[in-house]
């Protein structure tokens, strides 16, 4: 079963965090190279789990998705957070202030043969080695 579970992770991370500077699942929107939406209730997208090709074992998919505030001293807290979502997709339900960035990231939860498993958090990788900033930017276009 562990063999079972490191090749599902393998295919996986190979699949997400190669060449893309993309670690874990990939957003669809926003998305880059600007990550800029058009509400402070937007809905964002990322790619399903599991990749086509490796669900055997796979049920029960769900997706955490957490929404952290970055102000300008680079300092982060979160300020939205969701468990259990069944969908690839969500729209925030509570306005986020347009100020500063906000960085936003999504695992998923399942079973494998019966057992519970997560992805990790997905994230930008940086450039050079270990660099991350944890999260996608999500950026809310001021209204003119």
């Amino acid at each position: 079963m562990r063999i079972a579970a490191a090749a599902l992770g393998l295919a996986f991370l190979s699949a997400c965090g190669g060449p893309g500077r993309v670690s874990g699942l990939r957003p669809a929107h926003p998305a880059p190279p600007d990550y800029r939406v058009d509400s402070g209730r937007p809905t964002l997208r990322w790619e399903p789990f599991p990749i086509p090709g490796h669900e055997r074992g796979v049920s029960d998919v769900t997706y955490d998705l957490r929404i952290r505030h970055r102000n300008d001293m680079l300092q982060e807290r979160e300020v939205y957070a969701r468990d259990g979502l069944p969908q690839a997709e969500h729209t925030v339900e509570a306005p986020l202030q347009p100020e500063g960035t906000h960085v936003w990231t999504v695992r998923a939860r399942f079973l494998l043969d019966g057992l519970p498993r997560e992805t990790q958090w997905s994230r930008l990788l940086r450039n050079g080695p270990g660099g991350s900033d944890g999260g996608f930017p999500l950026v809310i276009r001021e209204r003119e």
